[in-house]
């Protein structure tokens, strides 16, 4: 069964998980991220860039209106 989180709830687990990595990172500096873990917890995929693991949360509730 696929389990479907919330935006909040996507938002606190990425968050969380950044405190974990901040926490431990002197620890882990030389091992490699587990991105499978993070891509099934957040439900979505990410990128590298410099070193860095990235996912990109969209804000679909904006209601956005131009000249009008």
């Amino acid at each position: 069964m696929k389990r479907i989180l919330s935006r909040e709830k996507k938002t606190f687990a990425l968050l969380f998980i950044l405190l974990v990595l901040a926490f431990l990172q002197p620890a882990i500096a030389q091992k490699a991220v587990d991105t499978s873990t993070i891509e099934r917890v957040m439900g979505m995929k990410g990128k590298f860039n410099n070193g860095e693991y990235k996912v990109t949360i969209a804000q679909n509730d904006l209601s956005v209106m131009v000249d009008g």
